[in-house]
């Protein structure tokens, strides 16, 4: 069925005939609480999800890969057809969020969710194989993509299954009482002096995402989850050659499909409404999502030099189909909605990390990266004419920085400047029709930014060590904010949504305080931060004279979104460790005449303990989530709010009887609370000035179907691995 992964299988049996050696990589073990990344700065504190927490807890997605993080959570909102739409990092999300798979940027998610996702919809976080990686990692700083967070997930190396052996493979397989879902994945690796490659593959199934709800039947107070069944196939094929002791080559491939098949439930029934009385009878979607990759890499790396570039294409898309059946008004009607959103990436890039032995010990690192966009949608509905949603557009991205990590003492200095520059030039051909020219003529843009930033380390002790950053960060305008058009011709009910070529970039400006340390028993990180944004976009509702109601995106904001983070990990001995933590956030917008309004993606007060025993033959974890409600004056708009506060008791094990064989099991809410993930919910809020994800494709939350958009109750996990 999936054709690539005969193909990658082909190229393996072509190249492992090659040579190498190992990958001589500079990453090092990264604590799960506290990371200083050799690539970044010092006082950039760095969360990682390892691979031995991958491996253990086999997760079926994103949004379960990050369920164990403090600050970060993933927006699945039921009865939405967009997946894992984005990752919520310290309040904001979406495209505000800078995610990257080994460096190569993701595709972006859908922008205005308030009508076009009547016949599209597509996220970015089902691009990503979680057996695919070897991490992800949290980066809470400004970037050139991003406001105040990013995330940049690492795919698996040979050594990660090669462990010093010459061949060696891994079988493994999960059950995730979620969604009924079941996966096997399959690996090879392999090296020599010269070589070392990895080829490996991943299938999954199942169904809908369980919710807390009881009620079947149809119609939107149906609260199970409309039935859904997917199915997915994953490839990964890396092969490395080292032509010499300092020079490493490396040919990477990826290939991932899904595809997921609803049986929309919720919207059936019989509707009465300003243009009469419909009957839906049956309402259908199919959804694909595809994405290739292909990048050639280069290593050269000496004791004190380390230089790494690649060139690479990667491309994204989404396919939505959707038919209805309805009687409306005694007229039998069907209705055919088609579309594909694409995104066509290739880019070139390289960073240098040079470590100075001077009198003052520095540690430069400079790069440079280039990238061309190629993007284009279609849509073709019977409920409007446009063909377009936003037009065709190329865009060419080019950034550099430069940064000093100086060692003055116990002090460490690191400053940075950053650049960026960006052109976009959208095509008005291709069936491209603006629905609004004195409000939205279609135009392209360029704009070039400096993007400072300073790191501030004190290392006193090992125990106590305090640090201060600041980052600038910068969020372009997206495509879909620029040009989008979309709407219908319906008399007193006609509508248009349109772009605005006259946006400023997001920005934001971003400050951390904390300190952190280490010993033999403990580990902690205590931070406050603060992040001033400026220039949001969002759309704004304006009528014109022309008897059409015009929404349009807008400047609107300011923002500032702030808090305080605390994690620890006591060791009480070599196998029996505690954790614990906590993050609250409070945030606000500022309208140009000064309103204040609460941002509706703040996440509320979230506290964990957690108690692990490890060891090389078993181990068992148990984790504490206390949750706050959210509370409605933090909720810009009107909407019904079933958020409360709740307890979650999560178990986790492994057991190993062999070496190289390990079984895993789990329960997640272990005592079947009913509660609200407010990840999930944030879109139904009435306004979403901060986000642009208010989705009134997913209905309306009332006390009557409130349970339809409850997160799972009880649920169990059940893995094995085999190593050999």
């Amino acid at each position: 069925m999936f054709k690539p992964s005969y193909i990658a299988s082909s190229i393996m049996i072509a190249l492992i005939g090659g040579s190498a050696v190992a990958d001589e990589s500079s990453k090092t073990q990264l604590d799960e609480i506290t990371v200083l990344a050799s690539a970044v700065s010092s006082a950039v504190v760095i969360s990682e999800v390892s691979a031995e927490n991958i491996v253990r807890r086999y997760p079926n997605n994103i949004k379960s890969l990050f369920q164990q993080e403090l600050d970060v959570s993933v927006n699945n909102l039921s009865r939405s057809r967009a997946g894992n739409d984005g990752i919520n990092v310290r309040g904001l999300q979406g495209n505000r969020v800078e995610m990257t798979l080994d460096g190569i940027p993701l595709s972006e998610s859908q922008e205005n969710k308030l009508f076009t996702t009547v016949g599209m919809a597509f996220g970015r976080g089902d691009f990503i194989e979680p057996s695919g990686l070897r991490s992800a990692q949290i980066k809470r700083s400004g970037s050139n993509s991003g406001l105040s967070g990013s995330v940049n997930f690492n795919t698996l190396e040979p050594e990660d299954l090669l462990k010093e052996r010459a061949l060696a493979g891994v079988l493994s397989s999960a059950y995730s009482g979620v969604d009924r879902g079941i996966a096997g994945t399959v690996g090879f690796a392999a090296q020599n002096e010269r070589y070392q490659g990895l080829l490996l593959s991943t299938l999954r199934k199942g169904h809908e995402t369980k919710t807390h709800g009881k009620k079947g039947g149809i119609g939107t107070n149906r609260t199970k989850a409309d039935p859904a069944d997917y199915k997915s196939g994953y490839v990964l094929l890396k092969n490395y050659y080292q032509l010499n002791d300092s020079h490493r080559i490396g040919l990477i491939f990826e290939y991932l499909k899904r595809d997921t098949e609803r049986d929309l439930q919720s919207q059936l029934g019989t509707i009465s409404g300003r243009t009469g009385i419909t009957n839906n009878l049956a309402d259908t979607t199919t959804d694909t999502v595809v994405r290739n990759r292909f990048s050639l890499n280069h290593l050269y790396s000496r004791e004190q030099l380390h230089i790494e570039s690649a060139v690479y294409m990667q491309h994204s898309q989404t396919r939505n189909h959707r038919l209805r059946h309805t009687i409306s008004n005694g007229v039998a009607i069907q209705r055919l909605d088609e579309a594909e959103n694409k995104d066509k990436i290739y880019g070139i890039n390289s960073s240098v990390r040079h470590y100075l032995d001077t009198t003052l010990p520095q540690i430069v690192r400079y790069g440079v990266s280039y990238n061309y966009q190629d993007l284009s949608n279609r849509l073709i509905t019977t409920s409007a004419d446009n063909r377009k949603p936003s037009a065709d557009t190329k865009q060419i991205r080019t950034t550099a920085f430069i940064e000093d990590e100086i060692s003055w003492g116990s002090l460490v200095l690191t400053p940075h400047l950053g650049l960026i520059d960006y052109r976009l030039k959208p095509s008005d051909r291709n069936g491209y029709i603006q629905r609004a020219d004195d409000y939205a003529p279609i135009s392209g843009q360029h704009k070039t930014a400096f993007l400072p930033k300073f790191g501030l380390l004190w290392d006193l002790t090992d125990e106590f060590k305090p640090y201060l950053h600041y980052s600038r960060g910068y969020k372009a305008p997206s495509v879909q904010q620029l040009t989008t058009s979309f709407g219908n011709d319906r008399g007193m009910l006609s509508y248009s949504i349109v772009g605005n070529p006259q946006l400023k970039p997001e920005t934001a400006d971003n400050f951390e305080l904390g300190f952190k340390g280490q010993n033999a028993r403990l580990d902690y990180r205590v931070s406050a931060y603060y992040h001033r944004y400026k220039n949001f976009i969002d759309y704004q509702t304006m009528i014109s004279n022309r008897n059409l109601l015009v929404i349009q995106y807008q400047n609107i904001a300011k923002a500032k979104v702030y808090g305080i983070e605390a994690e620890a990990k006591w060791r009480f001995t070599e196998q029996l460790s505690a954790t614990t933590g906590f993050v609250y956030s409070r945030g606000k917008s500022i309208e140009q005449d000064g309103t204040i309004r609460p941002i509706n993606t703040i996440q509320p007060l979230k506290v964990r303990i957690g108690l692990a025993y490890q060891s090389e033959g078993w181990g068992a974890d148990l984790l504490l989530t206390h949750v706050r409600a959210k509370a409605d004056k933090d909720i810009d708009g009107t909407m019904y709010n079933p958020s409360v506060s709740y307890n979650l008791l999560d178990l986790g094990g492994y057991w190993q009887p062999l070496n190289g064989l390990m079984f895993t099991a789990g329960i997640n809410n272990v005592l079947n609370k009913k509660y609200w993930n407010w990840t999930d919910l944030s879109h139904l809020a009435a306004r979403a000035n901060e986000t642009a994800n208010n989705d009134s494709s997913a209905g309306t939350i009332s006390v009557t179907n409130a349970d339809a958009y409850s997160a799972p109750g009880r649920h169990f996990t059940l893995g094995v691995r085999y190593e050999f």
